[in-house]
């Protein structure tokens, strides 16, 4: 799915993989400000969703990296190009395997962008995880920050 040349890839999925592979920070900015116009939030209700929206993604990124520093698993290019040292016979080494994304220098395990899965930087194993410790982290942090302040009437 995430090779450079013979992929199964749709266009819509090429074409996604290659804009999550830009700066996901200012992607993520302009959906927030794009939303908060969209419906028109006013100053104070904006402000409370870029600082809501960036102190989850802030949690979310540290849970990955704290992921990524424990278990170290190889990304798609080195365990397909090193497929025969696996350990296990079912799987053949490809060693001239390119992924359509440049490949980051760190772990993969676990994934901060799901999309880039279909650029061969992800596996998919640490796509859905990243997938479901980012929706868990966004609740804990939606349930426990950010709550609007009750105003005391007798104050």
């Amino acid at each position: 799915m995430g090779a450079k040349t013979g992929s199964g890839r749709s266009v819509q999925q090429t074409e996604t993989a290659l804009f999550f592979s830009g700066n996901l920070v200012e992607h993520v900015q302009t959906a927030v400000r794009d939303h908060a116009a969209r419906h028109r939030l006013g100053i104070a209700e904006t402000a409370r969703l870029f600082a809501a929206v960036n102190a989850s993604a802030t949690d979310a990124v540290v849970t990955a990296w704290d992921a990524k520093l424990q278990y170290g698993s190889w990304r798609p290019v080195t365990a397909i190009r090193l497929a025969d040292t696996d350990g296990n016979t079912g799987t053949t080494a490809d060693p001239a395997w390119e992924p359509l994304l440049l490949t980051p220098p760190h772990p993969d395990y676990m994934a901060v962008v799901d999309a880039r899965v279909w650029g061969g930087v992800h596996s998919r194993l640490a796509d859905a995880a990243g997938c479901r410790a980012g929706t868990h982290v966004a609740a804990w942090a939606l349930d426990h920050y950010f709550q609007p302040v009750v105003k005391d009437p007798l104050i």
